[in-house]
This record gives C-alpha cells, sequence and structure tokens, in this order.
C-alpha cells in the first residue's frame, strides 16, 4: 500500500484543507493562519491532525490583535504548529496514546472527561476527516498555548 501512496501524486493538504467537504472549511481563520504562516507547508503531503480553534475563540482570545498575526502570520507559527500533530487520528487513537507530539515538538495530553474529548485542558467540539484519513479536524473551543510561566 505504502508503494501505491508513494506512486500516486498526493495533492498539498491545503486542497483537502479547503475542499468543500468538511475539513477546515469551518475554520476559515486557522486555515488562513497555516497557508500565510508556513506551517501548512511544514506538514507536506503528511497525513495531519488538526486542532483548529474556532472562530469564536479566536474573537475571543483576541489573539489576532495581541500577537498581531493578521499583520505578520509568519509571528503566529509558533503558536499554530501546537495545534498539528503528524498522523491522522481518530478520538480513540488519541485517547489510546495518552499524549502525542505537536509540530512544534511539544506533547500534548489527551483524555476523555466523560463523553468530551480534551487536549491540554481545551475541550474539543467536533471532528471531521477526508475521504481518504490523510486529515482529522477537530474543533477546538480555545487555542492551545503556552501555560503562563513557561515561554
Amino acid at each position: 500500500m505504502d508503494a501505491q501512496r508513494s506512486a500516486t501524486p498526493v495533492p498539498p493538504l491545503a486542497v483537502v484543507f479547503d475542499s468543500g467537504t468538511g475539513g477546515l472549511d469551518p475554520y476559515p481563520t486557522m486555515l488562513w493562519l497555516l497557508t500565510a504562516s508556513g506551517v501548512l507547508d511544514e506538514v507536506g503531503g503528511r497525513p495531519a491532525t488538526i486542532f483548529a480553534p474556532s472562530e469564536t475563540a479566536f474573537r475571543d482570545f483576541a489573539v489576532l490583535d495581541r500577537y498581531g498575526l493578521v499583520a505578520n502570520p509568519v509571528a503566529a507559527a509558533p503558536m499554530l504548529r501546537r495545534h498539528v500533530v503528524i498522523g491522522a487520528l481518530g478520538a480513540d487513537e488519541l485517547v489510546a496514546a495518552g499524549t502525542v507530539t505537536n509540530l512544534a515538538g511539544e506533547q500534548l495530553a489527551v483524555w476523555r472527561n466523560g463523553r468530551v474529548l480534551m487536549v491540554n485542558e481545551v475541550a474539543l467540539t467536533q471532528s471531521t476527516a477526508d475521504d481518504a484519513a490523510r486529515l482529522v479536524v477537530y474543533g477546538a473551543d480555545r487555542l492551545l498555548l503556552v501555560p503562563e510561566g513557561t515561554g
């Protein structure tokens, strides 16, 4: 199967993300920032799991103004890497792993709080996957940020 995959041209994940079939379509700010910052290029054609903050999460945190991300999305790259894990992981796989390493090289704790999937104290609200299981997107009610005093 891997030989077949490597022989078949793989569309960039940006095509999957913005395909009109789910993915990051409900998360336009996250899609735009991942693209403009170059983080999407870092993922390349590899399968990925994205913890995508909702539009409300971006608005409520006021991160766009606080860090100047709209004016300089490249400055957002360190924060955005916290939201990306290489490998398309379903909820059961995430929980079974207990921790996953994000694109920033940091460990994220994953567990269930009742029926709610949690990542580093952030509730995940929904998930979508593309047909080829190259991308799994979980909606997040907040941004995954470095805890106070650690960064």
